[in-house]
């Protein structure tokens, strides 16, 4: 009896230690598994917070409806159109020149100006739109991880020419400002160099310079004059790295007024 008993306990424990090995190995793939789905999809639980807004209304078409519908008509008008670098842009200081509008909205791609292009460019009928766009559209797409440097490239290229051939369409003159460099000297600067290798700002800004060759139009190259040794935005124009402060934007109106060509 004593011996079958201790061949049944050792059995029992045998099969009970196959079972608790058998939930330990599901703990484990359970972890991994979790793990694996909070890095794949972290950057578009981000990218969907961070785009709500936008998603609600595409384009963001409300930020300057009422306000251009203000407007009178004026054919010197000069629209700018881009992203937070545009808006924070301030003319009054920057021109001093009544004809001169700003449009742009913070967090903007590429393909967002073109969704309010017709709204805030083609329908206010100006002489000149002068478009400043990019740097978001690489800072979202390497946040999702999807989409490879190239095809952002081709996005961008697209939405320009876009851009271009409905300002000429409508008897607008289209004027392009060059990207501008970024820098990481500080430990903000450093999270968004990080997700832009600068490569891509330099082919963007060659792509578009060539475009405009080719097609007559105008480039602002306030790039060179905001560049350091190290090929970085001088660290004295931005305390972020992205945005310029009131030096950078002294700089960058500097490069621009010496080489816009009023009409």
């Amino acid at each position: 009896m004593g011996s079958k008993s201790n061949n049944q306990l050792f059995v029992f424990e045998g099969w009970w230690g196959v079972i608790k090995l058998g939930f330990i190995w599901v703990a484990l793939l359970g972890g991994i598994s979790a793990v694996w789905i909070a890095v794949e999809i972290a950057p578009y639980r981000y990218l969907n917070v961070h785009q709500m807004a936008r998603l609600k209304d595409l384009g963001q078409l409300e930020q300057f409806r009422a306000t251009n519908a203000t407007l009178a008509p004026d054919s010197q008008r000069v629209i700018f159109i881009g992203d937070s670098i545009t808006r924070l842009w301030n003319f009054d200081t920057s021109f001093h020149n009544p004809h001169y509008v700003n449009r742009g909205i913070d967090a903007q791609t590429s393909a967002d100006i073109l969704v309010r292009f017709r709204q805030d460019v083609i329908d206010l009928k100006p002489g000149t739109a002068v478009i400043l766009d990019g740097v978001n559209d690489f800072t979202e797409g390497y946040l999702n991880g999807r989409i490879a440097g190239d095809q952002i490239l081709l996005n961008l290229e697209a939405n320009d020419q876009t851009m271009a051939e409905l300002a000429e369409l409508h008897h607008t003159r289209p004027v392009f400002i060059s990207l501008l460099p970024l820098h990481a000297y500080n430990s903000i600067a450093k999270e968004t160099y990080q997700r832009v290798p600068p490569d891509l700002i330099l082919r963007a800004n060659e792509w578009l310079r060539a475009y405009c060759t080719a097609h007559r139009y105008e480039y602002i190259d306030v790039f060179s004059a905001m560049v350091d040794v190290q090929g970085m935005l001088r660290k004295e124009y931005s305390d972020d790295g992205i945005h310029p402060n009131e030096a950078g934007y002294r700089a960058m109106t500097l490069a621009f007024s010496n080489q816009f060509r009023s009409e």
